[in-house]
């Protein structure tokens, strides 16, 4: 990982998955692999994950769609100082 693609989780995402820097695609990874570990999707509709206290914690959500995992998780990722911005790190209400 370069650390121009080094993104700080917030202190919350950091308990959860166990790491204080992760870059966005890892983050992702990170969270799929907390999800499976804990068996939080929905056997029925694997694209949909029923977060475990911890995770409510977090995200402050009772279900977590597929389409929902980025938008959440960007919340908790925080450029490092002297990273530069691109528009897919501003949130759309912003846009």
């Amino acid at each position: 990982m370069t650390s121009k693609n080094l993104y700080k989780l917030s202190p919350s995402l950091s308990h959860l998955l166990g790491k204080s820097e992760l870059t966005r695609p890892a983050a992702i990874k990170e969270f799929w692999a907390y999800v499976k570990q804990h068996e939080l999707q929905d056997p029925g509709d694997g694209r949909v994950i029923h977060p475990n206290q911890e995770m409510k914690d977090v995200f402050r959500v009772e279900q977590i769609s597929f389409t929902q995992v980025m938008g959440l998780l960007s919340k908790h990722l925080e450029k490092k100082p002297g990273q530069e911005k691109h528009a897919c790190d501003i949130p759309a209400k912003d846009l």
